[in-house]
């Protein structure tokens, strides 16, 4: 399935997603008033309104990252499987660009999933279990420091000289790495599962866009 793929939903109430194993149940009064936006690799599902601005996610963190809450907004822990967190989040702002009547509509709806939207969530049994298997392929290859760069720099197309580490992870499971020449320019890797992320260069204790599994289609070293 293609990243961010996002489906309109518009007359449908009950969105299924077999990879993930995922069930949300939305409200009678929530029909055609939002679409769903897809991460499969990313292991998470957001819930936007139909202007586009999100009324809250669901996403799958490793046990270390959810230690470290890297999701930003309000969260609340749904769910476990396989070493993985099932976490539900929220913006804390509103989109006040909004038209007045349109932002009325989405802090109205927004209320509503705040009182009930957990139990909109539902776990269930049949999911992807190769999505689910990342934790486990890392602690097979080892990925220390050192190699991560390596593999890293192979990747983006990059010089291992260029890069260096520059913090840890909060949860001690990886950290930063950073590009020398181009300092603006950084990494955040989980050394347990081996994702990387697009670093926010400008705040270490957030992270970007999931971009890709440094185990994919490597070999162990």
């Amino acid at each position: 399935m293609v990243p961010h793929q996002t489906i309109q939903a518009e007359n449908d109430l009950i969105y299924k997603n077999n990879q993930l194993g995922i069930e949300i149940h939305f409200p009678q009064t929530w029909k055609g008033k939002y679409v769903i936006s897809e991460d499969i690799a990313a292991k998470k599902v957001d819930v936007k309104f139909i202007t586009g601005d999100i009324l809250f996610g669901v996403v799958f963190l490793t046990e270390d990252d959810w230690i470290a809450q890297q999701v930003g907004g309000a969260v609340r822990k749904i769910a476990e499987r396989n070493g993985y967190v099932l976490v539900l989040w929220k913006p804390t702002e509103a989109p006040y660009q909004l038209p007045k009547d349109k932002l009325k509509e989405f802090v109205d709806i927004s209320n509503e999933s705040s009182i009930s939207w957990a139990s909109w969530v539902r776990i269930t049994s049949s999911f992807d279990t190769k999505l689910f298997q990342s934790q486990t392929r890392a602690q097979i290859t080892k990925l220390n420091e050192k190699n991560v760069l390596s593999i890293l720099a192979s990747r983006l197309d990059l010089l291992e000289e260029d890069l260096e580490w520059v913090g840890e992870h909060p949860s001690k499971a990886g950290g930063w790495i950073q590009s020398l020449s181009h300092p603006n320019e950084r990494w955040i890797v989980n050394l347990q599962t081996g994702d990387v992320y697009l670093g926010l260069s400008s705040n270490n204790s957030l992270r970007g866009p999931y971009l890709f599994n440094l185990l994919d289609n490597q070999s162990s070293k």
